[in-house]
């Protein structure tokens, strides 16, 4: 089994009296898709694992500037793979007041389970 989940982090409240709406997932990536990027030596070693990434968010709601926070197990190209995977997701931009802004970031946590 493949999958992807989300953990949205926000580096910056909303003040008394606005109205704030956080980033939400508007495409996520297929466990296909995913499965396509699972690391070729990971996939030699038959082995799973798990990353996070963390990316902004434009106020179009695509990801930008995502960068690998942490995977596991290490050297196996998990972290790269997830930032590509990342790549593949869009988002219904965070508000504020009814306007779409840049969210400051999002995590999102990819497991490749295949084995």
């Amino acid at each position: 089994m493949v999958g992807a989940a989300l953990a949205l982090l926000l580096s910056a409240g909303a003040q008394a009296g606005e109205k704030r709406t956080y980033a939400d997932w508007a495409r996520r990536p297929t466990a296909q898709q995913i499965l396509r990027l699972y690391p070729a030596t990971a996939l030699h070693d038959r082995k799973n694992g798990v990353a996070t990434v963390t990316c902004k968010v434009t106020a179009e709601g695509a990801p930008v500037d995502c960068a690998v926070l942490a995977e596991d197990p290490p050297g196996y190209g998990f972290g790269e793979a997830a930032v590509e995977v990342a790549k593949l997701t869009w988002f219904h931009p965070a508000t504020l007041d009814g306007v779409a802004v840049e969210q400051a970031s999002v995590q999102i946590p990819v497991a490749f389970r295949k084995f």
